[in-house]
């Protein structure tokens, strides 16, 4: 007797269910609100009230930071749909997980539209097994165990997955556009007046911190070669994100450069730059921040034994603005818009600096 098959063969399966998932997001963030507005009404013909209800929990008390089961139940109903046979929708699909397969392919296109998305779904609702069901979360695993009952058909799962999917993009942040950049315009006069504005403005370290990144992001572009620049998100310990600093230039795995940056003075960051230099092996680190006494830091720095420099963050700035060709500043001021977008909450930080954009003449009229 042949075995019961509770997955589809990856590949195509797995192409497929993108295909039909990202068209689907496609049309709820494209769509008119009277087209959407329908999805309501269909889904109600479709479902009874207390399925109804456990697509809604699921879909607005997922208990995840990054909205992990809200992803999952989208991606298992795509997979549901485009298999050519009754599938198990309680089991993790062959090509469904990881950053090449449904699961990243959604979470990237959701981040790009400013909606709150894991990397990889599966990592918070199964890592290590194919069984989605888990006793984590109530409302999703009756929802599994319901959507693979063998009375439930296609029409059903396609009007969940519709609601699902607009139900998603209502959430996405207001975000303003980056607006073209003018080359023309990016003297250094004119990109060190926009940063030191922004630099004058409470942002809770996020101007500070992502100015560097984006500087130091276009450097590594203009000198060539294999470096790449980290930067934590602005909410991360250090310990928490596993980084030695705040950004971190890098070859591979080595770390070649390290920066702790901060709108304070400078001997705030000197214990932890200590500590960070100790348990990560660096060679040396460097902190950004306010340096009001040159010779009281030099003497203080002298007494350790740790390689450790303090830089004016201001002075850090000019310097690394000044070393750029324009390509490379439009470069960076490219870069520092997504590092607004993605890694700090606040989303009046990414709208004033786009406005700041345009009042100080940097962009295409």
């Amino acid at each position: 007797m042949a075995r019961k098959k509770n997955v589809v063969e990856a590949g195509t399966s797995g192409e497929k269910a993108w295909e039909l998932l990202k068209w689907e997001l496609d049309c709820a963030f494209a769509c008119t609100k009277t087209i959407l507005d329908s999805l309501d009404d269909k889904l109600d013909d479709c479902i009874t009230n207390a399925t109804s209800d456990l697509v809604k929990a699921i879909l607005e008390d997922d208990p995840t930071p990054t909205k992990s089961y809200r992803l999952g139940i989208m991606i298992q109903l795509a997979f549901g749909i485009v298999a050519n046979e009754r599938i198990d929708l309680s089991h993790r699909q062959p090509g469904a997980r990881g950053t090449n397969g449904v699961a990243g392919k959604c979470g990237k296109y959701l981040k790009e539209r400013h909606v709150v998305a894991s990397v990889d779904a599966y990592q918070n609702i199964a890592k290590n097994s194919e069984s989605l069901i888990r006793g984590n979360f109530e409302a999703f695993d009756s929802f599994l165990k319901w959507a693979s009952l063998p009375e439930r058909n296609k029409q059903e799962l396609h009007a969940i997955l519709q609601f699902a999917c607009k139900v998603t993009a209502a959430t996405a942040r207001p975000v303003k556009a980056l607006p073209e950049i003018d080359l023309t315009r990016l003297s250094f006069a004119a990109v060190s007046e926009l940063f030191s504005e922004m630099l004058e403005s409470a942002s809770s370290g996020a101007h500070e911190q992502l100015i560097v990144a984006a500087l130091l992001h276009a450097r590594a572009e203009q000198a060539g070669g294999d470096q790449r620049v980290d930067t934590k998100h602005l909410n991360a310990s250090d310990q928490s994100s596993g980084s030695a600093a705040d950004i971190q230039i890098k070859t591979g795995t080595r770390v070649d450069e390290a920066y702790e940056v901060t709108a304070n003075d400078w001997s705030e960051k000197l214990t932890s730059a200590a500590q960070a230099i100790r348990i990560h092996d660096l060679s040396r680190l460097h902190i950004l921040a306010t340096v009001k006494d040159l010779k009281g830091m030099i003497e203080i720095l002298k007494q350790r034994n740790e390689d450790i420099s303090a830089i004016d963050l201001h002075a850090f700035i000019s310097v690394q603005v000044a070393e750029l060709r324009r390509q490379f500043r439009a470069m960076a001021l490219h870069r520092l818009y997504d590092l607004l977008d993605r890694y700090q909450p606040n989303v009046d930080l990414v709208n004033q600096y786009v406005e700041r954009l345009a009042r100080h003449h940097l962009i295409v009229a």
